[in-house]
């Protein structure tokens, strides 16, 4: 009998790799611009002399200061930042590239006991098949 043996090729799996990294990242945000209203009322008495008679000042988020001596009135406004950093989260994903692997054809020789067996039946179905055509002819 005629016989042969061969192993079969397993595919190569390379694991791909992916690293999930959350990076906190701060993006400027502009500030829209704000205004200070300021009123103040201010008389005059008989001795020609200046009287603040009331101030008021609209709520917002600019940093005043106000200040009324003798006669002199000082306002000082102080803004803060036009821009500020806000906090933005990201995940960034990195991902390798597959890598394709060649594999080396291993090839597998018959050992001196196998190739004696092989030479073996093969002589014997040689011979088989002489004594079966010899028969048939015969006949």
């Amino acid at each position: 009998m005629f016989a042969a043996c061969k192993t079969p090729r397993l595919p190569v799996e390379v694991p791909v790799k992916s690293i999930e990294r959350h990076v906190r990242t701060y993006v400027p945000v502009k500030v829209p611009g704000d205004s200070v209203l300021l009123d103040a009322f201010f008389e005059c008495d008989s001795l020609n002399n200046v009287l603040m008679r009331s101030i008021k000042e609209s709520e917002s988020k600019m940093k005043t200061a106000f200040q009324f001596y003798e006669g002199n009135f000082q306002y000082a406004v102080s803004l803060p930042p036009e821009t500020f950093p806000m906090p933005h989260d990201s995940l960034i994903i990195e991902r390798d590239v597959p890598l394709y692997i060649e594999v080396p054809k291993i090839e597998y020789r018959q050992t001196w006991y196998q190739k004696m067996l092989t030479r073996a039946g093969v002589v014997s179905t040689a011979i088989l098949l002489l004594l079966i055509a010899g028969r048939f002819l015969r006949k």
